[in-house]
Formats: structure tokens, C-alpha cells, sequence
């Protein structure tokens, strides 16, 4: 499964499991700001200084409305996704980690100097980045083991996104030369459709409050 640069599969994967009270975090300068819940997931908190730290590494410094939903829904998602790879006990060993970041670095044509710097202009430090890839990578197999099994591409779904493909491009080489592209297009967007499902699901059953 290719990996991009920073973020496999969550766009906002940093949400806490931890259920403790709010810690009272350090702001820019002496001052210390207190975090806030912001919202929770069957009594996982999510916290005001985890959308900062999203928004951060987005660089975003004023977000918009619909940007603080969004991000909200990410870790709302992100915490479920959590909740049912810990159901499965799937657990990342430092192995695994270790060969996502050299693949990444591989398809980026990037070595450890060229991560590290990547990493920083998101406002990631190296220990940062690899509990998210195992968070990423956790959710890789929970979703291959519940949903993989359940996506099939046809012959005549591969046919049909071809000729949609050669009705924007006649140029397009033909269906014997790029079916196994043609195939895993139309299995990625099948796949999608299935993560939208499932997370849907599973908002539909878990306790989910969210601050004003």
C-alpha cells in the first residue's frame, strides 16, 4: 500500500485516548494556556490543544469554520478507527515503522536529512512522526482484515472506467496495456466508498459529544 509523505491514510490522526483531565499545557512565551475539551468519543476526550497541533502542522493560523469541523471529524474518525484496531489488539512493531519510513523516503526520493527537514516545516519532530505511522499503519490492518475481503473489482468495472478514461483521453493507451492500472484506480476508489461506510457505521453507534 503506498505511502505518502506524512499522512497514510488520517488527515488529523493525533487524537488522545487518554481519558485524564485536562492538562494545563505550555502556550508561546511564560504564559501557560489551559486545554479544553473540545469534544469526546465514547468518553475519549478530544482536546483544544490537539486541533492547535493539527492546524500547526497544516500551517494553518486562522482556520475557517469549516476547517475546524473538518479537522473535528478527523479526529473524531481517527479515534474510532483507534477503538476498533484496540478490539482486534493489532499492535505496530518498530519493524514495521521502520519500513514505512524507508518506503516513504524511497517514493519521495528523500533521505533521512530531507525527512527531517519535511517533517519540521510541518512542525513534526522525527518521535512525533513515527506514533503517527503507527497509528497509520494500525489502521492499514484493521481495514484490511475488515474490509479488504469485501472489495472485488469486475471486468466489466475495469472495462467501464477505461472507456470513461478513453472518453476524456483518446489518446489512452489501450485496455491490454493499462488494465492493471485501469484495475486498481477503480479498486481504490471501491475502498474509499467502503472506509466512508464504515466510519459511518461506526459514528452511528458510538456516543459522540461535541462542545460549543
Amino acid at each position: 500500500m503506498k505511502h505518502s509523505l506524512l499522512f497514510v491514510l488520517l488527515l488529523f490522526g493525533l487524537a488522545s485516548a487518554d481519558p485524564s483531565p485536562a492538562p494545563t499545557r505550555p502556550a508561546t512565551g511564560s504564559i501557560a494556556k489551559l486545554d479544553r475539551r473540545v469534544a469526546s468519543v465514547d468518553r475519549t476526550p478530544i482536546w483544544q490543544s490537539e486541533l492547535d497541533e493539527a492546524f500547526a502542522h497544516a500551517g494553518l493560523k486562522n482556520p475557517t469554520k469549516e476547517q475546524i469541523d473538518l479537522a473535528l471529524d478527523s479526529l473524531i474518525d481517527s479515534i474510532l478507527v483507534d477503538h476498533a484496531a484496540e478490539a482486534l489488539r493489532l499492535v505496530v512493531s518498530d519493524a514495521e515503522i521502520d519500513m514505512a519510513i524507508a518506503e516513504i523516503k524511497k517514493q519521495n526520493n528523500i533521505d533521512d536529512a530531507g525527512l527531517d527537514k519535511a517533517l519540521a516545516d510541518q512542525h513534526f519532530t522525527r518521535e512525533m512522526y513515527r506514533v503517527e505511522l503507527a497509528r497509520q499503519v494500525r489502521a492499514q490492518k484493521l481495514f484490511q482484515i475488515e474490509l479488504v475481503p469485501h472489495v472485488a473489482v469486475t471486468e466489466d468495472e475495469i472495462k467501464a472506467a477505461y472507456d470513461k478514461a478513453k472518453g476524456v483521453n483518446a489518446a489512452i493507451e489501450p485496455l491490454d496495456k493499462v488494465r492493471d492500472t485501469v484495475k486498481q484506480m477503480v479498486w481504490g476508489e471501491k475502498m474509499a466508498a467502503e472506509q466512508d461506510a464504515w466510519i459511518k457505521r461506526r459514528r452511528a453507534t458510538a456516543h459522540i459529544v461535541r462542545k460549543p
